[in-house]
């Protein structure tokens, strides 16, 4: 079992050296705090010894930690297993006195059972001594009887009926000796003497009739019993109860004071006589006087008989302090004894015309009121105002096909149900439902949580909102799940701050106008963190994300399909302005479609967009990227990145872009925290399938294990990633399979450092742009140089072309390779290609660097304005 999170709600005040803590905007009974928790301040522990209720808590010891007041606290729940540890070691201090460790000593064998012989003693004997009773060979009806059998053998046993006396006896032969019985075993007790008989009725008492003891007559409407034997001695009268014949057994009861026959028809026309006495309306029941003999009443309806709002109520000494109660005529009051309430029972429309808030909230008062209970909604209920659940727990709002009608309220932000302060609420199977013709925040949130611990949102149905379906701040242990969300006309689900330990599951949300599903740290208030959004379907958001994480921590977004969306499916990012990053999130085996077509900047043409995001991961998801490409969409990819550090793309089918695959536009990392986009799947990247071209440093660059089909098809340079400005941090592209094609990866020397690239297949030749300059370090005045070089086996094979337009005053000509030399062997040549066809050796200046040795003194200087010099060769690295 998962380990609960600890409890923090509200503020405590203790004594010094008191036991009894006090709460100030605390649940926690509600909140299911045990015995054996441990109450935790300042770096001090006690442990919890009883939970009195939502704000009393009494210690197992005196607090030493000095008096608190309005302190701050957490209480940690106490894992099942030490529950269950201690209980187990309590079972067995109990058994420890050698009962069991007896037990465990005796052999079993068939048909015995174990019994006690002593404390701690046991022994065995068979089945059949228990079940068979006394045992003997013969049975015999008297004493006499049993002289038949006085010449058995020792041990022969006798069952004498009655031995003269009324009793039965076990006798034994003692010995072969004829006639040698033991002393009587007495099975049975002596008869005992005869008892009284029992009544015997005579119908009524007539004089001639003569009676003896027990008989029974009926005179004079009482019942009465004869003492003896009599003949015309008459019963007395009462207030007599008894003479020296007859003794009063049933008096008789005091004669009603009505007219007329009790005829069925009269006292029950309704056949109702197995129910509480009933009363068609509430009007009828306060109209009545009721006898003060009843105690339970029922209602058949609250306006008219079978509305729905009828009920039990029961008789109570005062005047109840919430609406469900009536009095009747007699002053008597009443109270609904149900914890079930519908709203009809507090007189509600219910039929579209007129306002149901009223009604809704007095059977939710009445609820809070009997501190449990399901309110009903089943029905039509038009519900304008909203309600209220403030403070209250163990309430559940739910409804079998009923419909909710939330119109727009009077002032604009009256949300439909406010949960508040509150524990343990299921909202479910509801159906609500708004006019689609309003505007965004022509009404507040559908359901709105706030400050409470225990919410589940379960199987409802909302459509058209004009605000968020379902919002929620500031709460814990949080469940939205099987929910069906349709045109609204903002966020679907929004988690906003200090929402932390929740679930967003299985929801369907179409067409609606913002973000699907959001976490957003809205107000700067405590970050929303401990999240799965898992398993959801999202159908094309108007102008949102499916999913948006905005500064958040610990959210995992796992198996949810995704489909139609203007811009990315899935976005996390900051609040401009702000440093408060997206931490620590999972993204993982969610399918992506149809997204990026917004005319928005890059952040709104791509699939995922990770924007001020650090420590992320995206495994093992099938991505479709964006197919448009056109001037308002310049740099469609499957994923934009920006601003962000430590990223992992690893796993992924990134398929159909009509421009990038992966598009990292800057990373604020450093060092070996900054991107590894690792055994993915590129097919149909059409220009790149990795571009990194940021304006600041990109942190280490790894690139690995991808393979990639039908990429790059559009790149004019015939390449499938390029790289550069990654700084001193170092790039790593290796393991990377080309299956149609071969195009180049580009990676720019002279922005980049540490670069290795090797086992790419097929070899994979990298593009740099080498510095080029005379031998004596004076710079060409006009010159161009473009390289590429492949790794195989430790050695790098390099080629680069030096164009030289204006050679200006130096001499010789210097130029860097990519990877430093590690000293082992080398072999270059050189060949002026443009005017001469000079050739030479060319040799390390050191390990970063070549220069030109000249072909031969007539030919001078092969370094000259015009020429172009190709430089091939290999040499070994170990970097």
């Amino acid at each position: 079992m998962a380990i609960r999170p600890d409890y923090t709600a509200g503020t405590v005040t203790i004594a010094a050296n008191g036991t009894v803590l006090t709460g100030v905007g605390t649940i926690w009974a509600a909140a299911s705090i045990k015995p054996g928790a441990t109450f935790k301040t300042k770096n001090l522990d006690a442990i919890i010894a009883s939970v009195d209720s939502n704000t009393q808590i009494t210690l197992t010891e005196p607090w030493t930690g000095g008096a608190l007041a309005g302190a701050t606290y957490a209480i940690r729940y106490q894992p099942d297993g030490s529950s269950l540890t201690a209980k187990v070691q309590e079972l067995i201090e109990q058994l420890g006195n050698g009962n069991v460790l007896a037990l465990s000593g005796l052999t079993g064998a068939l048909d015995e059972v174990p019994v006690f012989t002593g404390p701690g003693a046991m022994t065995t004997i068979p089945r059949s001594e228990l079940t068979r009773g006394v045992e003997f060979d013969v049975q015999v009806d008297t004493l006499a009887d049993r002289a038949a059998y006085d010449g058995q053998a020792e041990g022969y046993k006798v069952l004498v009926s009655n031995v003269g006396d009324g009793r039965s006896a076990l006798y034994s032969k003692a010995s072969n000796t004829l006639g040698d019985w033991s002393d009587p075993s007495y099975i049975t007790g002596p008869i005992g003497a005869v008892g009284p008989s029992g009544y015997n009725p005579r119908g009524s008492y007539s004089g001639s009739t003569s009676y003896v003891e027990g008989d029974v007559v009926l005179n004079n409407g009482s019942s009465w019993s004869a003492l003896s034997a009599t003949t015309g001695n008459a019963p007395p009268l009462l207030p007599a109860t008894s003479n020296t014949w007859w003794q009063l057994v049933a008096q008789k009861g005091t004669d009603g004071t009505g007219i007329g026959d009790m005829l069925k028809s009269t006292y029950d026309p309704q056949n109702k006589q197995g129910d509480a006495f009933p009363y068609d309306t509430k009007a009828a029941a306060e109209a009545a006087t009721i006898s003060g003999g009843i105690n339970t009443i029922r209602l058949l309806g609250y306006g008219s008989a079978g509305d729905g709002g009828g009920g039990l109520y029961v008789r109570v000494g005062s005047e109840p302090s919430h609406a469900g109660k009536l009095q009747s005529a007699d002053g008597a009051w009443w109270q609904l004894s149900t914890d079930t309430a519908h709203p009809r029972m507090f007189n509600a429309p219910g039929n579209l015309t007129g306002d149901d808030s009223p009604a809704v909230q007095k059977a939710l008062n009445y609820l809070k009121f009997i501190g449990r209970g399901a309110l009903d909604l089943t029905g039509t209920f038009k519900i304008v105002d909203g309600v209220a659940l403030s403070g209250m727990s163990n309430i559940e709002i739910v409804s079998k096909g009923g419909v909710i009608y939330y119109p727009q309220a009077s002032a604009n932000h009256y949300h439909l149900f406010r949960i508040n302060s509150c524990a343990n609420i299921l909202v479910d199977g509801l159906n609500i439902y708004s006019d689609s013709a309003l505007e965004r925040d022509d009404t507040g949130f559908a359901v709105q949580v706030s400050g409470s611990f225990g919410v589940r949102i379960t199987n409802n149905r909302f459509a058209d909102i004009a605000s968020a379906c379902v919002w929620m701040d500031n709460s814990q242990d949080l469940i939205v799940t099987g929910n069906f969300i349709d045109s609204g006309k903002a966020d679907g689900i929004h988690f906003s701050d200090g929402c932390r330990d929740f679930v967003c599951s299985d929801n369907t949300i179409n067409s609606v106008e913002d973000d699907a599903i959001a976490v957003v740290r809205d107000t700067g208030g405590v970050i929303p963190s401990n999240g799965t959004i898992s398993g959801n379907v999202i159908r094309q958001t108007i102008r949102g994300h499916g999913v948006v994480l905005i500064s958040c921590h610990s959210i995992v977004v796992s198996g949810n399909n995704l489909e139609g969306f203007i811009g990315p499916a899935i976005a996390c990012y900051t609040w401009v302005g702000t440093t408060d990053r997206a931490v620590d999130i999972l993204i993982t085996g969610n399918i992506i479609r149809n997204v990026g077509s917004a005319p928005e900047t890059d952040l709104g043409s791509c699939a995922i967009a990770l924007a001020g995001t650090q420590r992320a991961v995206v495994k093992s998801n099938d991505i479709q990227g964006p197919g448009v490409i056109d001037a308002t969409h310049p740099n469609a990819a499957i994923f934009f990145i920006d601003d962000s550090a430590d990223i992992t793309i690893e796993g992924n089918a990134l398929h159909d872009s009509a421009k990038y695959g992966v598009l990292v536009n800057d990373l604020s990392g450093t060092s070996n925290n900054g991107i590894r986009v690792l055994r993915n799947d590129f097919r149909n990247v059409a220009e790149l399938s990795f571009k990194a071209r940021p304006a600041g440093g990109l942190g280490k660059v790894v690139v690995s294990g991808n393979t990639f089909e039908l990429c790059g098809y559009s790149n004019p340079n015939n390449r499938i990633i390029e790289i550069a400005n990654a700084g001193a941090n170092g790039v790593y592209v290796g393991g990377n399979k080309q299956i149609d094609a071969r195009r180049s990866i580009f990676v720019d020397a002279a922005t980049c450092s540490a670069i290795f690239a090797e086992d790419n297949t097929p070899t994979v030749k990298i593009s740099y742009n080498p510095s080029a300059r005379a031998s004596d370090e004076s710079a060409f005045t006009s010159a161009t140089s473009q390289a590429s070089y492949w790794r195989s086996s430790g050695m790098m094979f390099v080629r680069i072309i030096v164009t030289i337009t204006t050679k200006g005053a130096g001499v010789g000509l210097k130029v860097d390779v990519p990877v430093v030399n590690d000293g082992g062997g080398h072999a270059f040549q050189w060949r002026e290609t443009a005017v001469t066809g000079a050739v030479g050796t060319a040799e390390f200046a050191d390990n970063n660097t070549l220069y030109l040795s000249p072909a031969d003194a007539a030919q001078g200087d092969p370094v000259a304005s015009g020429r172009t010099i190709e430089i091939n060769g290999w040499y070994t690295t170990s970097g």
